[in-house]
This record gives C-alpha cells, sequence and structure tokens, in this order.
C-alpha cells in the first residue's frame, strides 16, 4: 500500500542553532558537517547517555527529565514552514532507516487539557488489596457496570504531575531496603525493581512530550506539529550518513563552495519559507 505523499517523511531532519542570526546559524551547520558530529548541549563531542532529573519541576512542563538527546523532526520537506520559522532553515536530513538503527524513537504526545476519568478522592485507596484474580472473577467483574459516580474527571497533566512524583518519593523511599535494612531476598528484590523503574524512565518517559492542544498550529509552543523523533545521546555520522542538508535559497552556492563533500546533498528550502524576513 502506498503511502499517501506529503503524510511522513523517508527522512528526519535536524535544524541548527535556534535563535541565532542566520550568519551564526551557517557556521554552526558547517561545523557540524565538517566534524561528523551532532551534539547536544554542552556539545561534546563524545559518546553520551546521562539524564538530568529534576525533582522539583512538574512532569508535564517538559523539563523533568532531561536526557542527553537531539531530536528531528519527521516532516515532509513541502510541509517545513511552521518547523523552520521556530528553528532556523540551516538544516541536515538524514534516512529515517538510519537513525533508526541509531535508536531514534518517535515521542509520545499528551495534550495538557485532556481528561483523564478518575476516582473521587473520597472513593480512592491507598493499597491494592489483591494483586490477581481468578479467570471467573475477571469474567464476574468484567461485565459490571462502572460506578461513574464515583469518578471524575481531571486534567491529564495533573494526573502525570502527580503521580510521577509519587514514583520518585517511592525510589528513594525504598533505597534503604536495597541496604539490605529488611533482609537480603527483599534487599535483591529492591535492586531488582529499581533497574526496572530505570529502563521505565528512560525508554518510556523519556519519551513522553506534553504539548498545550488550545495553542494555534503555528504557535512556537504549540509541540505537536513537530513530529518530534528523540536519539539519546550525540551522534557520530559520516558523510555518506546524510541525505540532505536543508538551506535558505541565497545560501545554497556558499554552502556547496564551503562544503564540497556535501555539494550535491546541499538543497535549498523553497522561497516562501523564509518569507517572515
Amino acid at each position: 500500500m502506498a503511502i499517501e505523499e506529503g503524510y511522513v517523511s523517508k527522512y528526519l531532519t535536524h535544524f541548527v542553532g535556534k535563535g541565532k542570526p542566520p550568519d551564526e546559524q551557517f557556521e554552526l551547520l558547517k561545523r557540524i558537517l565538517s566534524r561528523h558530529w551532532l551534539t547536544h548541549p554542552p556539545h561534546l563531542e563524545q559518546p553520551t547517555l546521562n539524564m538530568e532529573i529534576r525533582r522539583s519541576s512538574n512532569f508535564s512542563a517538559n523539563d523533568m527529565f532531561m536526557p542527553d538527546m537531539i531530536c528531528f523532526c519527521d516532516i515532509p520537506e513541502a510541509h517545513l514552514r511552521i518547523h523552520t520559522q521556530k528553528y532556523g532553515q540551516f538544516g541536515i536530513a538524514f534516512p529515517k532507516s538510519y537513525l533508526v538503527a541509531q535508536g531514534a524513537n518517535p515521542v509520545l504526545y499528551v495534550a495538557r487539557n485532556s481528561t483523564a476519568r478518575r476516582r473521587k478522592r473520597e472513593f480512592r485507596k491507598d493499597h491494592v488489596p489483591k494483586s490477581t484474580i481468578t479467570a471467573e472473577e475477571y469474567a464476574t467483574l468484567k461485565n459490571q457496570p462502572a460506578e461513574t459516580a464515583k469518578f471524575q474527571d481531571e486534567p491529564r497533566s495533573a494526573l502525570f504531575d502527580e503521580h510521577v512524583k509519587e514514583l520518585f518519593d517511592l525510589w528513594y523511599e525504598k533505597e534503604r531496603f536495597e541496604a539490605g535494612e529488611a533482609g537480603e531476598v527483599v534487599a535483591r528484590i529492591m535492586s531488582r525493581d529499581k533497574l526496572m523503574w530505570t529502563f521505565f524512565l528512560q525508554h518510556l518517559l523519556g519519551f513522553v512530550k506534553f504539548f498545550d492542544d488550545t495553542l494555534g498550529l503555528d504557535h512556537a509552543d504549540n509541540f505537536y506539529m513537530e513530529r518530534e523523533w528523540r536519539r539519546f545521546g550525540s551522534l557520530n555520522f559520516g558523510t555518506g550518513d546524510v541525505s540532505w542538508v536543508y538551506v535558505p535559497p541565497d545560501s545554497v552556492e556558499q554552502c556547496r563552495a564551503e562544503l564540497p563533500d556535501y555539494e550535491s546533498k546541499v538543497r535549498p528550502l523553497p522561497k516562501w519559507r523564509d518569507a517572515r524576513s
């Protein structure tokens, strides 16, 4: 089945130097392509796999977990106008298949104002009375109507913020059991528990991104339009790994002259994409 033209791209693109003047963006692009390193702050040309955790922040603010990562957009060239207005017009496109093999993955978007059904506070329990049920019990329960009077709608962002903070409180609370305070068996279980939580943190929560669904599609803080992919760690790439080098039309000849190894890959963005100047 053919994929509709313009719906997704065969390439993932990273635009460089957000907020910098065009001449500085161009210099940064040349540095990245000549040194074969696409890096994240603090821009060290070396492998990295770190994650900063800010417990005082809210998860829905998108700055509680700050993994060392590079972001790409999955946007066909014909639809890059909004993205280049935010991030600049100097970019590097890689085959999606190449970046997937390097660990890239799309983010999971969550609408900040989406609501989730939750038990009202007076009906909540502080424990799960039973972790498993029999097949017979399940057959009975699944046909029972939900007690909707005991539930209420809450913003999904608030729900995430509350529960992720609780997960971190539990993380530190359980540390004393890892030291053997409750016995060797419990210490081993707690150690395994932390390994699973670390996996969950990096490979699931590290790919979650909230967006404000009330903003216009071209608003700088409406992240949904970015079709973001993330790759943890800096990327050391070869010239042959690059598909396209995007620059404004008036920079094409200079870019081809100053980056001869990429001459055939330099591609101008359509002129209407720099119309805001």
